[in-house]
């Protein structure tokens, strides 16, 4: 998909499901539906250059079964509930792109099941969402977070949130976390540079 506007398609559609695969979208809006685009199955989602804005979810990557793996890049994600979920299965990374005024949400994984989910963030920026960017782990899956050179800022309720067993949410000590109603929930980790 390149340099399309999928628009207000109802309180109850979806932009773009993707099941299997590999879809690429490049230079393209996704604004008000119910969720921008859902990864749903194994499969490859790639996205470039394009807003996903006034939806519930702005990207979806929750695979039934297998491993979704989804690589965002230099996109925004501008007044959604959630602007970007992972669950169970998921494997995402994310490159200077933005979330912002979010209603909930910036950027968040979670694992409901024994299923590990993976999310890595890079030069990112998450500002006045409700929650700048949060990993939990509900069940017994283990859920991580990479955070990287990027700057969570602003954001009403809390900026890095950690909740559960086995979640985890590691820094490289390079990030900017100022300015959010509570910075820090939970522990955060650390890695190194290799």
């Amino acid at each position: 998909m390149r340099g399309l506007t999928v628009n207000s398609l109802g309180s109850n559609a979806i932009g773009v499901i993707l099941n299997g695969r590999t879809l690429h979208i490049e230079n393209c809006i996704l604004n008000s539906n119910e969720i921008g685009v859902w990864s749903t199955g194994p499969g490859m989602l790639d996205v470039k250059d394009s807003v996903f804005r006034g939806n519930l979810f702005g990207i979806k990557v929750e695979p039934t079964s297998g491993t979704s793996a989804a690589t965002i890049e230099k996109t925004r994600f501008e007044a959604n509930s959630d602007g970007l979920d992972a669950a169970d299965g998921a494997i995402v990374t994310v490159h200077n792109s933005l979330a912002s005024g979010n209603l909930n949400l910036g950027f968040g994984a979670a694992s409901f099941t024994s299923r590990a989910v993976e999310m890595n963030l890079e030069g990112c920026v998450s500002s006045n969402n409700q929650a700048g960017v949060s990993v939990a782990s509900i069940s017994t899956g283990p859920a991580t977070v990479r955070l990287s050179n990027s700057t969570v800022t602003n954001n009403k309720i809390i900026g890095l949130s950690v909740g559960g067993s086995p979640a985890a949410l590691l820094s490289r000590g390079n990030n900017t976390v100022e300015g959010n109603g509570t910075d820090i929930s939970g522990t955060i980790g650390s890695y190194s540079p290799k």
